[in-house]
């Protein structure tokens, strides 16, 4: 083989060698700008779990003024059954042991306050009726 032909070879050897050492630190470099993309996003969710918690915490301690609003006696359609079992599933909402099935039925129980709330415009009655439906309705959000 001719010289200039084995030098030829020699440099497109080196210069392949170049390029494939170029393209493995570009793939080397993509994959732990990825990871550590991945991580950060880990770390940001994390955080934003902890303050959708935290805003959670907040929410359910003060709507527990509503809640004991609403176990006050006022004009409403409800028998007396169904304010005993309003009460019952108030303090469950209170003290957080109240479930799916349970919020829906507290929620039409308190729809049919609502609606004589409204007629008889008792606005601090609707007001703490509608703020506890806020709360089954995030609750009920989770099913």
């Amino acid at each position: 083989m001719p010289l200039w032909l084995q030098i030829a070879v020699g440099i497109l050897t080196i210069a392949g060698g170049i390029i494939g050492f170029g393209v493995a630190i570009g793939y080397i470099s993509y994959f732990m700008t990825r990871t550590q993309i991945l991580e950060e996003m880990k770390k940001l969710e994390e955080r934003i779990d902890k303050r959708i918690d935290k805003i959670k915490e907040n929410i359910e301690s003060n709507f527990k003024i509503f809640i004991q609003a609403l176990k006050k006696e006022f004009s409403n359609p409800l028998s007396e059954e169904e304010r005993k079992r309003k009460n019952e599933l108030l303090y469950k909402l209170e003290i957080k042991t109240l479930t799916i099935e349970e919020a829906k039925e507290l929620k039409n129980i308190l729809q049919k306050e609502l609606e004589e709330a409204q007629k008889q415009r008792d606005t601090a009655t609707i007001i703490a009726i509608v703020a506890v439906l806020i709360l089954l309705a995030f609750i009920l959000s989770k099913e």
